[in-house]
Parts: C-alpha cells; sequence; structure tokens
C-alpha cells in the first residue's frame, strides 16, 4: 500500500519518489520532444521531391557528374539530418511512454 502526501509517494519498500521531480522530468522531455517534432517537419520539408521515378532509371542518368558529389549536396545533408531527428524523436517518444 502506498501512502501519498502533497509532494511524494512512499511506495511499500520505503522508498521515496518525489512527485514534483517527475512532473518536471517529464515537462522537460515533453519540450524536448515538441521542438524535436517542429525540428523533423521543417527538414522534411525543406527537401526537395524525387519525382525522376522510373524516367530516371530508364534515362540512365545517374552516372553523372554531379552524382558523384552526392554526399555534399544540400538534400544529403537534410536527408541524414531526417534520420537522426528522426531517430531522437522516436527514442523520446518512447521515454515518454514507457517511463512516465
Amino acid at each position: 500500500m502506498c501512502y501519498y502526501n502533497e509532494y511524494a509517494i512512499v511506495a511499500p519498500s520505503g522508498a521515496l519518489l518525489d512527485l514534483k521531480g517527475m512532473i518536471l522530468l517529464e515537462t522537460v522531455v515533453t519540450i524536448f520532444q515538441l521542438i524535436t517534432c517542429v525540428i523533423l517537419i521543417a527538414v522534411v520539408l525543406l527537401q526537395t521531391g524525387k519525382t525522376a521515378g522510373l524516367s530516371g532509371v530508364i534515362g540512365g542518368g545517374s552516372d553523372t557528374y554531379l552524382s558523384k558529389n552526392k554526399m555534399k549536396t544540400l538534400d544529403s545533408k537534410l536527408a541524414r539530418a531526417t534520420k537522426w531527428v528522426a531517430i531522437v524523436f522516436v527514442v523520446l517518444t518512447l521515454i515518454l511512454n514507457i517511463v512516465f
């Protein structure tokens, strides 16, 4: 049986759980998740569309000089940023769901 007061929960094992600290931590993680969400939306919207589709494959234009320097372009940097920001967003979501 747990005993409650306005600042803490006393668990059956005698451990003291600080409610204000947990609420503050949950609020901070939620704010970081919202900021990450806005950044993820912005990074995805800044990317250019990949509309070449099947015509790009048939045309054979993938072996040009510009495609060899593909890792230095803004689109490749945005694609990498999308992956990392999405990973951070998923981790924060799991933390909020499992811990809190």
